[in-house]
């Protein structure tokens, strides 16, 4: 029996082609996709907690200004690649890097001066142009 022969909304999703399930109610699919959902919950919670620890460790979240957003820098970034495991230590790395980007941020915005601004805007453009970065 096929999901076309269930009475369900025309334009619901398991009714595409490419997403057929033999049956509607099939308990080892739901098992199964409870197990993935498990899978998935621990393997976030233990980055966010990975995270919290690199946070700590280099002081990031007791500089005295601005924000302290390592959990809103790692759930952006994992909503947007949620391809389980392989994408962990790219989630790792961009929230790292968005972390770092709102700390330098907040830093300028409060305390930093235009000639330290100034120095940053120069080794970040040194960096770019020593790397080759814009070139394709």
């Amino acid at each position: 029996m096929w999901i076309e022969e269930r009475e369900v909304n025309a334009l619901w999703k398991g009714k595409m082609s490419y997403n057929r399930v033999s049956y509607l109610y099939n308990d080892e699919l739901l098992q199964l996709a409870t197990l993935n959902f498990e899978l998935k919950q621990l393997l976030y919670k233990n980055e966010l907690k990975e995270l919290k620890s690199w946070a700590e460790n280099y002081e990031i979240s007791n500089m005295g200004f601005g924000r302290e957003k390592t959990s809103y820098c790692y759930f952006a970034i994992a909503a947007a690649l949620t391809s389980l495991p392989y994408d962990s230590y790219v989630r790792m790395f961009l929230a790292k890097s968005a972390i770092i980007i709102t700390v330098a941020d907040d830093f300028f915005d409060s305390i930093g001066s235009l000639n330290e601004l100034q120095i940053l805007t120069d080794a970040v453009q040194r960096y770019i142009h020593n790397q080759n970065c814009l070139d394709i």
